[in-house]
């Protein structure tokens, strides 16, 4: 990507939680780079959950990777059962794209 990794993160900071099914995002701050989280949707038993990271390598370009996951919790337990969700993640890599894109 040719944006600065900055830039994009504050981009992703105004668009993502558009996003979330309760308007909220979490934000953590890396040393290259950012991780933002939200829900997609949810449910009494599972939750949809957006992981985009931001980062920067040597060379100072631009990396983004997203994907998604599902949190099922297991009924009667404390546990939680998180497992990647393909189909998901493909929609949101297209979707992260074309947020970028747009600005």
């Amino acid at each position: 990507m040719d944006k600065r990794f900055n830039i994009v993160a504050v981009e992703l900071l105004e668009q993502l939680p558009k996003h979330a099914a309760d308007r909220l995002l979490e934000a953590e701050r890396k040393v290259l780079g950012w991780n933002f989280s939200f829900y997609i949707d949810y449910d009494k038993t599972w939750v949809h959950i957006a992981e985009v990271e931001v980062s920067r390598n040597k060379e100072n370009a631009t990396l983004t990777d997203v994907s998604v996951v599902v949190k099922e919790r297991i009924v009667g337990l404390i546990k939680s059962k998180i497992k990647i969700h393909p189909a998901l993640t493909v929609e949101w890599e297209g979707k992260l794209k074309e947020m970028l894109q747009s600005k």
